[in-house]
């Protein structure tokens, strides 16, 4: 007896819209592809100039014992 296939295989709606949003997408990066090649360079060149955000910061003065007045 041949196993049969449930039903919700290959046949879900919710599938059929993922894949059709990702060829979209995929088509759309793609087709835009120096905005994205633009995008992407000036994520990396943000990223390697920010400052350091971990780095205690010369503006602001130290923190004193007491707490607040």
């Amino acid at each position: 007896m041949p196993q049969e296939i449930p039903p919700s295989v290959g046949h879900d709606p919710t599938e059929r819209w993922y894949l059709r949003m990702m060829g979209a997408h995929r088509r759309g990066l793609i087709r835009f592809w120096p905005v994205t090649l633009i995008a992407l360079a000036t994520a990396v060149v943000l990223g390697l100039t920010s400052p350091d955000r971990s780095a205690p910061s010369p503006h602001h003065a130290p923190a004193q014992a007491g707490g607040l007045p």
